[in-house]
């Protein structure tokens, strides 16, 4: 842990210091915390509580999903037939480590500094939703929030297909270029950076100060958490 935290303090105070870090998106999971307590809520209704036994993590969805409740009784999910509704996996110290040190050794520079590792190490769970695949009808994946806690009209998961702009020299690059987005309770529709702007008005055109805010503003992908964010608090429902 010391290792982890002195060198992102090392970078953060080499090329920012005294600078605030920009709302931003949670650091999603590479692969399932195994021994980690977790809260499975299913489309019936049941509430099972235990610990994760084993777990499929494809890209950004859990695929299969074993846990033991604390009856010691094994429970085993797959994501495809709809049956489970949320996930709630809870972050002890070892999650958190292998989220920091993702975050860390994984991105460049400029995404390190852009991380709120501060949220991160007070986050209590990571959070799976189920959700309907884009362009497919009634086929269901298990997408991981990244935008807990400023969600109630627009939910934002990674896309598990998405790409990242070329890394110049570990400094540069690492913006991932696309999400899957969920408004309203509706179908997942794929975000692409490279649309955002043209996107902007589909997506935030319902919110009067919204968009007169950010009206004479330049639409930038690199805002995309920040608009989000504005959006929940002034026109959340």
């Amino acid at each position: 842990m010391y290792t982890v935290m002195k060198y992102k303090f090392f970078i953060l105070s080499l090329l920012f210091t005294g600078a605030l870090l920009s709302q931003s998106f949670i650091t999603p999971f590479s692969s399932l915390p195994v021994g980690e307590e977790v809260i499975v809520e299913t489309e019936a209704g049941e509430t099972i509580t235990g610990t994760i036994k084993t777990g499929l993590l494809a890209g950004a969805t859990i695929l299969s999903l074993t846990i033991k409740d604390n009856a010691g009784k094994k429970h085993k999910f797959k994501s495809k037939t709809g049956e489970m509704k949320r996930i709630k996996i809870k972050l002890g110290e070892l999650a958190k480590l292998q989220l920091q040190q993702s975050a860390l050794m994984g991105g460049t520079i400029q995404s390190i500094v852009n991380q709120d590792f501060d949220e991160m190490d007070s986050r209590e769970f990571a959070i799976f939703e189920r959700a309907l695949k884009p362009k497919k009808k009634d086929k269901y994946q298990m997408m991981q929030l990244l935008n807990p806690g400023w969600d109630t009209v627009i939910k934002v998961y990674q896309d598990p297909s998405a790409k990242k702009s070329m890394s110049v020299g570990g400094v540069v690059g690492g913006v991932v270029k696309s999400y899957l987005i969920v408004k309203n309770g509706n179908k997942s529709i794929k975000l692409k950076k490279k649309k955002y702007k043209k996107e902007f008005t589909n997506l935030f055109g319902d919110c009067d100060e919204m968009m007169n805010k950010f009206r004479n503003e330049k639409i930038k992908w690199n805002d995309f958490a920040k608009h989000v964010h504005f959006y929940e608090k002034i026109c959340g429902k």
